[in-house]
């Protein structure tokens, strides 16, 4: 699949940037994406891991996309898939965005993804990372494997603050959308009371 390009979809709401994983393409995230946009979501995939490029021109690519983003969005999110996970902690360290979420993909990519994130996040990255963006969210799917469950938990436990949940893998659109919404928004759509 190629991996040289990215795309945005224009959907007049919040913006959410999206970071695949190592092997995957900007292409793979499109059918999620495109059911974001049909709930009113700005998504943008941009190609991260070209084989002829460092990790600091995938972070440089990836805080391209976020400016953009943030040039004509007032809320912007970042979610990040196995490796790009790393790169989501990094921008959240750097711009804190509106939501954080963090899935892992493949039990292969998380150890590096959680090492990679978390050794350029110092302590005090780490802090303002949580003290302004909302809380971070670790979703992981309900089929996932122990590797996946165990580095996950690691994961949250060396974040701190952060929301670990599950979501039925058919349902990744609604879980995503779900965590995005304001609170109050979510609550309503979840049939909880406030």
């Amino acid at each position: 699949m190629d991996n040289t390009t990215g795309f945005i979809l224009e959907g007049g709401g919040p913006a959410l940037l999206l970071l695949h994983d190592f092997g995957d393409a900007p292409e793979d995230m499109r059918p999620l994406a495109g059911m974001l946009r049909q709930r009113g979501f700005t998504v943008s995939a941009p190609a991260l891991f070209d084989p002829d490029a460092d990790w600091t021109r995938w972070l440089r690519t990836a805080r391209l996309a976020f400016s953009a983003l943030c040039n004509t969005h007032v809320c912007v999110s970042v979610c990040g898939f196995g490796a790009g996970m790393g790169m989501a902690l990094l921008l959240a360290g750097e711009y804190a965005p509106e939501h954080l979420l963090l899935m892992p993909a493949r039990a292969r990519s998380m150890p590096f993804s959680i090492r990679f994130g978390l050794r350029a996040l110092d302590r005090r990255a780490r802090r303002s990372l949580f003290a302004v963006s909302a809380r971070p969210c670790i979703l992981v799917p309900t089929d996932a494997d122990a590797v996946i469950l165990r580095q996950a938990r690691r994961l949250s436990r060396a974040l701190g603050r952060c929301l670990l949940s599950a979501y039925i893998p058919e349902d990744l659109a609604q879980a995503v959308a779900w965590q995005l919404a304001p609170q109050g928004a979510s609550d309503e759509a979840s049939g909880a009371s406030v």
